[in-house]
């Protein structure tokens, strides 16, 4: 029985010291969680009262009791117009994914073909030069600046212990 005394001091004593540099941070965030949850009891919770009241009925005989025939087929149906639905959510963002990335593409060739158009040929093909060997240095700056921090990182790793 000590031990359980001297491990809830210790505990408490953890609690308080630990949080208590991030009082000043905490204490508006908690502020409005404690706002939040005063505003659903207050506008929210009666409306849905009745329905937590019902639901907890019927979700606590169906725990006590044993399932019968109709409980199992109505579960199986709920379970199965939830996949539909959810299937029908996923190919309608896929469709608007590929859409919004068709358009992207499209996009991106015709101001490559006005670009061109405007510029001639000749031009474009000099500042496609251009943008492969910019490209070409940028990435060796990003390997050399990569690899500088790689070592230093490994340099703390090592340092640490």
């Amino acid at each position: 029985m000590d031990f359980l005394e001297e491990y809830f001091s210790a505990a408490m004593h953890m609690y308080t010291n630990y949080y208590a540099p991030y009082q000043q941070y905490v204490r508006p965030l908690r502020r409005y969680l404690f706002l939040i949850q005063s505003y659903a009891y207050r506008y929210i919770f009666p409306y849905l009262w009745p329905v937590y009241k019902l639901s907890t009925r019927l979700i606590g005989s169906a725990m006590s009791d044993k399932p019968d025939l109709m409980s199992i087929v109505i579960l199986a149906v709920i379970a199965l117009i939830s996949l539909k639905v959810m299937d029908m959510t996923r190919r309608y963002i896929v469709y608007w994914i590929n859409m919004a990335l068709k358009l992207a593409l499209w996009a991106c060739v015709g101001i490559l073909g006005v670009y061109v158009y405007q510029r001639g040929v000749e031009q474009s093909v000099e500042d496609a030069g251009w943008l492969l060997a910019w490209l070409g240095q940028t990435e060796k700056e990003g390997k050399k600046i990569g690899q500088t921090k790689s070592r230093r990182k490994a340099y703390d790793a090592r340092r640490a212990y």
